[in-house]
């Protein structure tokens, strides 16, 4: 049932609006066909009185919903007829000749050639929907539809009354949701300091969320709640509903509180009643299901409740933020969906009638698929339970698993219902912008700003008085968020996105409107588009073909045609050509048209044809010029350029788009200037970039009358400006609405200005931007000072601040004063040698920088002094300041100012640095502690660093890198984690006293033979110790065991090549807490001590080139927790756990051992491990018996076998693996077959992968049996000359064969009968000289030929792979010619290597082959592309 012409009168009343418009009906008068649009807007007019009657019958009669389509078509048509007058209008205006005064151009408008023509066409045009809207206006007769004044309803089920009862058993996952609900109903709201409105007694509390989300029901569960109900003297419920009656909703109230029906007809009697009843009684409402956004209709209801005593409350159910905002006390509280888990138990208690699902173990892998069709919607959930109850069998739930949830529920179920309601109770404006979104496919993010320049092109926003429209179409997307049609999104913070049942709705009420292809599937069932469809969109794919968009070309009244991509994979994609030069002419009413991302250099000039065109956006595309052709799109609005790095220069009679309001170049860095006339775009809001001209090319006063622009504007290479009288007049300062300005120059060497350092500061003098500016950049300047006004206190809205690169200042701005700055970068400002009084503010007793919070000084090559700016006691600089960075400044030798707030200072490459103690101040007697809040710290190459402050007593990070001179650290009470690289190791002794360290990291301490005596002694928290690059470290401590480290877990040893042994023996062992212990690059430990094994929490053991350990100590197995063992680099290891291997291990990965020569016995038989990979170790030649079989519950999943070369066979019980997911067997050259003939086979191998096994005969025995093989590799086994009996596993997806030169395709291999093969790979066979038909399944999507040397043809059934869309075809160097018949119609990507023969017949225009292939998308020869 469509339901979504509500919207008609709205857009009808629009276009009346336009028809009645003075300017519209002069040039209709002038061009003689006023009297032809008067008759159509009559005829409209007729049967606009009719429309409530028949949306409101259109629910019920087909036949009527088939008229008001037929209406809402033909009004688009007229629309596009009014946009051809105004367009046609503004033309003539435009390119009338400048000698004709304005009265003698209208005049001659009638008799020139080109307006007769379009009066014809414009005629012939009206004159056809004329007909039809006749033939509409008659059927309103036959169809019975009677004007009405209003409606009261709209025919579509009210949503069922609700009551307070509940069934408790029956609810999942809302008791977080009723316990703080609860604790708002006990809680006294005056102590918590919730303020009642008007000082009300009755505290309000709004429950949001979209419908079906659960808000009956968690009200339902708090007003029984036990708790709640001894808290209150009287209750009611009431379901208010969507038509809010007061007299009703009073009596109601009344009825619920007393426990008897009343009489009473007058609304007074009623609330002097209620009054009595609640008179200093503390009582609860739940006033449930409220739509009601009168304000009057509200404070009317209240007043009887005002009566009730203090602590009486409300809960208020609602679908929209502007009734929680209305009523509420309180920010509404916002119901989330159900988790995964609880939607399942819901279906689950429907579905099985509460028996427990475990008894059906094969239907509730399908029903937890099904989940995710709920969104977290219990009464989605619920109905689809219902759906499945008394269905046991797996097709029956499968059905429902595949179909779309909107056509499995019935029309009456609940949740249609409640949807379609808050649809219908949508202002009538809201209507088609909600139902545009249907062109999103589900899961879409999609942007806030974007969405309302695509309504704003389809002109679903209308202006209203002296609003910009583009604020009015941001209000209208609050509106829709409010109302929960919109959500955040999870994944960003700055996107939204549609639940998956309002994206159905969208698509139901748009009707036939809209159109989205969402997958290649969709395509190729795709014949055409109907005539009908306004807006389109459709999946972007690397490799768009032309066949996507074959469909497009019967569309021709087209209006969106958007790629969008669900899953923001931000890379280039192929468009065909033809698409540009072929389909875009056609589609002439496009308003909005978007490329973005489309590997284009150029657009065809037949862009000029789109003449409706208001949005266009070619951002992130290689087009190096714009056709001057654009300039004829007067409409245009939005004009997206976003990073298009190689866009040297816009079009250059762009001034004639006056309605431009959007012009993003963000990243275009190429743009040289901007067009001659810019400055006649004063409608312009948004203005990334500004490039001022050589020679006055372009210049800066063009900005003069653009006072409307918004966000942030970049004016670059302002070393072009060439009078400073351009300066002012470009009016910066009272440009009221930016929010973000970028100043910048850049090389000066060709500018007549450039030895006058002089002009730059005049010029930077006239920039100041108004006092609302928010951020300020300013790059490159080449003045020697800045202007007075940067530290002006008048700008009170900036907040951050960046001086880059201004190298030439010899003094920063006075920037102390600024109310709000935040954020402050200075960078590159080489000539700054002091930062003092002046940076502060002079003769200013005010405390400096009072909002500041992140301060960075980067590459100040000649600052040498930073002295504090404040010489009156009590007063502090930079009292929010949190975060401090200094980066390269070789010259500066302290930091004198005090961070009262400091939380993170990080110093790097400060050279001169010697002290980080704090110079004394004049005037202050009192020492408060230097950085007193410092959380972390981070010094890394300051050399000359001797000394730090006395005490940390906040820090908890403390990093030190290459400060040689630093021998010892302050007192540190706090300090959690110290890192110290390339530093002296005296400094170690400070560590003792580090009693709350839980993590110690040395690294690249050159000089440090053995550890400090009684180093660890007070470490007793210390959860990780990593000892790394230590050359001349010789051993642990031994004197004093590290057993001290009682809460040591993760130890590390790297690159420590003078350390022989770990600690051993009984004082010696390592903590017994440990759970990660890795020992790598330490190249004279001979053994690893036995008390390794009494490690019974250890987790992770890696033991990683450590060449001279010949053996593993024994009891490893003892390691009871132990999950992870790698073993990697020990060339001398023989051996190892000969006693078996931890019964808790996952993990085994054993590389690069070429002595090992057996592997643990029962290696196979630990049950828990997963993951087994045995690499490089030469000497392996076999895998030990398992003697009577392996037991079933082993659960290894991965099996890779690599480098291992006199590997002579596998594991006999390989086939038992009934759990193995991945089998990997790479280059063991000597393997000659697998395990014969078993019973079992492996029935869960997905993947399985042969690769360089020389002398491998054969392959595994009933392969076609692997009933869950997806993923095949065969490459490099020469000696295999056929595969086994029985052919493929029907389930595969990909297939490998390459490089089996003995290997000869068979049709028994029954390859034509693999259903799911998608990408197929055949190569290095020499013997196959042609393509035989039965080797190609037709559901190929991806076919790659290789090294076929011989092969000299290909089979004619490439052209029957309608699935195919990637070929590739590699060193076929007889290959000569493609199939007679072409290629498959739907293939977009080809690429050809090495093929000189067919390199010929498919060059560009010239080949013989190119008319073969010069419909695909992307076609790379020899690694040029080109197309």
């Amino acid at each position: 049932m469509a339901v979504g012409d509500a919207f008609l009168s709205a857009f009808l009343q629009v276009l009346f609006d336009r028809l009645a418009s003075p300017e519209l009906l002069k040039i209709a008068q002038i061009w003689r066909v006023d009297v032809e649009l008067k008759k159509l807007k009559g005829t409209l007019l007729k049967i606009q009185a009719v429309l409530n009657d028949a949306e409101l019958k259109q629910v019920r009669n087909n036949a009527v919903r088939i008229w008001l389509e037929d209406l809402k078509h033909l009004a688009y048509d007229v629309e596009d007829i009014v946009d051809e007058f105004e367009i046609e209008a503004l033309r003539w205006k435009l390119e009338a000749e400048p000698q004709f005064d304005p009265t003698q151009v209208w005049s001659l408008i009638p008799f020139s050639p080109r307006v007769v023509s379009f009066r014809f066409a414009v005629l012939s045009k009206i004159n056809k929907i004329m007909e039809k809207l006749e033939e509409i206006a008659r059927g309103r007769e036959d169809l019975g539809l009677k004007e009405e004044t209003e409606r009261n309803t709209y025919g579509i089920s009210q949503r069922p009354a609700t009551s307070s009862l509940v069934n408790k058993s029956r609810i999942f996952g809302r008791e977080a949701d009723k316990q703080k609900l609860v604790d708002l109903l006990l809680s006294n709201g005056t102590s918590e300091g919730e303020v009642c409105r008007n000082g009300d007694k009755v505290f309000i509390i709004p429950v949001a969320g979209m419908g079906g989300i659960g808000k009956t029901t968690i009200a339902q569960l708090v007003y029984n709640e036990e708790r709640v109900i001894q808290q209150f003297e009287l209750k009611a419920w009431v379901c208010v509903s969507e038509e809010f009656d007061l007299m009703r909703v009073t009596r109601s109230i009344l009825e619920s509180a007393t426990g008897r029906s009343s009489d009473l007809k007058d609304l007074g009697q009623l609330q002097v009643s209620l009054k009595k009843v609640l008179r200093g009684k503390r009582f609860l409402i739940v006033l449930d299901n409220v739509w009601n956004e009168n304000y009057n209709n509200w404070d009317d209801l209240m007043v009887p409740l005002r009566a009730g005593a203090q602590g009486s409350k409300v809960i208020v159910t609602t679908r929209s933020e502007a009734v929680s905002l209305m009523v509420g006390s309180i920010p509404s509280y916002n119901l989330d969906g159900l988790s995964y888990e609880d939607c399942w138990s819901l279906i689950a208690l429907h579905a099985f009638a509460g028996k427990s699902s475990s008894a059906y173990a094969n239907l509730e892998a399908i029903g937890k698929e099904i989940v995710k069709k709920c969104g977290g919607l219990p009464l989605v959930a619920k109905a689809l339970g219902g759906l499945l109850r008394n269905k046991v069998l797996d097709s029956e739930w499968e059905d429902i698993l595949n179909s779309e949830i909107w056509n499995l529920l019935d029309e009456k179920n609940d949740i249609l219902s409640s949807l379609r309601l808050s649809y219908y109770h949508l202002p009538a404006h809201l209507k088609p912008c909600f139902a545009y979104c249907s062109i999103f496919p589900k899961g879409y993010e999609f942007d806030k700003e974007n969405l309302v320049l695509l309504w704003m092109a389809e002109g679903f926003v209308q202006q209203k008085q002296k609003k910009q429209i583009e604020d009015i179409g941001r209000e209208y997307f609050d509106e829709l968020f409010s109302r929960s049609f919109f959500q955040k999104s999870c994944s960003n913070a700055s996107s939204f996105v549609m639940h998956d049942l309002i994206n159905d709705l969208a698509r139901n009420v748009s009707g036939d409107i809209s159109f989205r292809l969402n997958d290649a599937s969709d395509i190729k069932s795709l014949c055409r588009i109907s005539e009908k469809v306004r807006h389109a969109s459709y999946i972007r794919s690397p490799y768009d073909g032309m066949t996507k968009f074959e469909a497009f070309y019967e569309a021709n009244s087209l209006r969106t045609f958007l790629p969008l991509d669900v899953q923001q994979r931000y890379f280039a994609c192929s468009l065909p050509h033809k698409v540009q030069s072929n389909l875009f002419p056609v589609l002439k009413c496009l308003r909005v048209l978007s490329l973005r991302w489309y590997n284009m250099t150029e657009f065809p000039d037949s862009i000029s044809n789109l003449k409706h065109l208001r949005y266009l956006d070619l951002s992130h595309t290689n087009i190096v010029r714009l056709p001057e052709s654009m300039s004829t799109l007067y409409s245009l609005q939005s004009l997206m350029l976003i990073d298009c790095y190689h866009l040297t220069g816009l079009v250059d009679n762009m001034g004639n788009l006056i309605h431009l309001r959007h012009l993003d170049t963000r990243g275009s860095f190429k743009l040289q200037k901007m067009p001659v006339g810019i400055d006649n775009l004063t409608s312009l809001q948004t203005l990334s970039s500004f490039v001022v001209g050589e020679n006055g090319s372009s210049r800066i006063r063009d900005l003069r009358d653009m006072s409307n622009l918004q966000g942030k504007l970049c004016i670059s290479k302002l070393e072009n400006v060439a009078d400073i009288v351009d300066v002012v007049e470009a009016n910066i300062k009272n440009k009221e609405h930016l929010h973000e300005l970028e100043l910048a120059w850049g090389y000066h060497e060709n500018n007549a200005n450039s030895q006058d350092q002089g002009f730059d500061e005049n010029v930077l003098d006239e920039l100041r931007p108004h006092r609302n500016i928010k951020e300020l950049t300013i790059k490159s300047y080449d003045g020697a000072r800045f202007p007075s006004w940067m530290g002006d206190p008048l700008l009170s809205n900036l907040a951050r601040l960046e001086l880059i690169g201004c190298t030439k200042c010899e003094s920063l701005p006075s920037l102390g004063l600024l109310p709000s700055l935040r954020n402050l970068v200075i960078d590159g400002m080489h000539g700054v040698k002091r930062m003092g009084h002046e940076f502060y503010g002079d003769g200013c007793s005010l405390q400096p920088f009072q909002s500041l919070e992140t301060l960075m000084l980067d590459n100040m090559l000649e600052l040498e002094e930073w002295s504090s700016g404040v010489e009156e006691s009590g007063v502090r600089e930079f009292p929010c300041l949190h975060e401090l960075t200094i980066w390269n400044c070789p010259n500066l030798g302290r930091l004198s100012s005090r961070f009262p707030a400091l939380t993170n200072l990080e110093i790097r490459y400060c050279e001169k640095l010697d002290s980080l103690k704090r110079l004394p101040s004049v005037g202050n007697s009192v020492d408060d502690g230097e950085l007193p809040c410092l959380h972390q710290l981070s010094i890394l190459g300051c050399p000359k660093l001797r000394e730090l402050p006395d005490c940390f007593s906040s820090l908890l990070r403390l990093e030190i890198y290459k400060c040689s001179e630093l021998s010892s650290l302050p007192r540190l009470p706090l300090l959690c984690e110290l890192d110290l690289e390339e530093c002296d190791g005296t400094m170690l002794r400070s560590v003792v006293d580090l009693m709350s360290l839980t993590s110690l990291h040395i690294s690249g301490i050159s000089n440090l033979v053995c550890l400090p005596e009684g180093m660890f002694k007070n470490l007793a928290s210390l959860e990780e110790l990593k000892i790394v690059d230590c050359s001349e470290l010789m051993a642990l401590p031994r004197e004093v065991s590290l057993q001290l480290l009682t809460s040591l877990k993760r130890l590390l040893i790297w690159n420590c090549p003078r350390i022989s042994s770990l600690p051993d023996g009984e004082e010696e062992e390592l903590p017994s807490e440990l759970e990660t212990l890795e020992i790598m690059d330490c190249n004279n430990i001979e053994r690893l001590q036995k008390g390794l094994c009494n490690l019974r929490n250890l987790e992770d053991l890696r033991i990683v080139n450590v060449p001279k350990v010949e053996s593993l100590p024994e009891g490893l197995h003892n390691l009871t927790s132990l999950e992870s063992l790698i073993i990697e680099g020990c060339p001398s290891l023989m051996s190892l756990a000969e006693m078996g291997l931890p019964a808790m291990l996952k993990r085994l990965m054993i590389r690069k051992c070429g002595n090992l020569k057996a592997l643990p016995a029962m290696i196979l038989h630990t049950s828990s491990l997963e993951h087994l990979e045995i690499s490089g170790c030469l000497s392996l030649k076999s895998f030990p018996s398992s003697g009577s079989g392996l037991p079933t519950n082993v659960m290894l999943k991965e099996f890779v076998i690599k480098d291992c070369v006199n590997l002579e066979s596998l594991p006999e019980d390989l086939y038992s693996l009934i759990y193995l997911d991945r089998l990997i067997i790479d280059r063991c050259s000597c393997l000659v077959s697998f395990p014969g003939v078993t019973n079992t086979t492996i029935t869960n191998l997905r993947t399985m992968s042969i690769v360089q096994c020389g002398n491998l005969v054969a392959l595994p025995h009933s392969m076609h049996k692997l009933s869950s093989l997806q993923h095949l590799r065969i490459t490099g086994c020469p000696r295999i000359v056929s595969l086994p009996e029985g052919g493929m596993p029907m389930h595969l997806k990909t297939l490998t064969l390459l490089d089996c030169e003995n290997l000869k395709p068979q049709f028994e291999w029954g390859l034509h009968k693999l259903m799911s093969l998608c990408h197929f790979t055949l190569g290095g066979c020499p013997g196959l000289s042609s393509f035989p038909e039965w080797l190609l399944p037709s559901t190929l999507s991806s076919l790659c030929i290789k090294k076929l040397t011989n092969l000299n043809s290909l089979s004619e059934r490439l052209r029957n792979l309608k699935s195919l869309e990637t070929f590739v075809v590699e060193e076929c160097h007889r290959l000569k010619s493609l199939p007679e018949e072409g290629l498959p119609r739907f293939l977009s990507r080809l690429v050809i290597r090495n093929c000189p023969l067919l390199k010929r017949q498919c060059q560009m225009e010239i080949g013989r082959h190119w008319h073969k292939i010069a419909h695909i998308s992307y076609i790379e020869i020899d690694n040029r592309v080109i197309q």
